[in-house]
């Protein structure tokens, strides 16, 4: 080939992998995405931030936030050392509003929401965690929307 047509080539090929990279950086704007914080030490406080996809999902109109867990495997098994769901059935309804909100502290079940633990484990140092909160969409569908964190205090 001539070097006209290699500079050409190469140039609709790059041109080709910018118009990807762009497009896949579009889609993931439009996904709902969760800032997780998790403090130090065996009674962290966890708190999250939502970007505004999630936020429209969450809002009370659209969705509602059923449960949160503090999860650990160990030997292929995985247990729960913490999990609390909101008490309401609003099955395809609309909630008033989310029971669970940011921030929760480990152990401490709020008000209007059942602690589903079967009993809550002290954390252990060192050991590698995951805290799972689950996002209930509106749309008739039963859909569930999953953030997770991985830590160890």
């Amino acid at each position: 080939m001539k070097p006209k047509m290699i500079s050409l080539i190469t140039m609709i090929f790059s041109s080709l992998l910018l118009v990807m990279f762009v497009a896949c950086e579009d889609e993931k704007d439009d996904e709902p995405t969760l800032d997780i914080t998790i403090s130090s030490g065996t009674t962290p406080t966890i708190s999250w931030s939502a970007n505004q996809v999630l936020k429209d999902i969450s809002d009370p109109t659209r969705g509602n936030i059923s449960h949160l867990s503090i999860i650990w495997e160990q030997e292929g098994y995985t247990y729960f050392a913490w999990s609390i769901r909101d008490d309401r059935s609003c099955g395809s309804l609309l909630c008033d509003n989310n029971n669970i909100s940011s921030p929760v502290t480990y152990g401490v079940t709020p008000s209007g929401v059942s602690d589903i633990s079967l009993s809550i484990d002290t954390l252990v140092e060192g050991q590698k965690y995951e805290f799972v909160l689950s996002v209930e969409i509106i749309s008739g569908k039963g859909e569930l929307e999953q953030f997770s964190k991985d830590f160890t205090p």
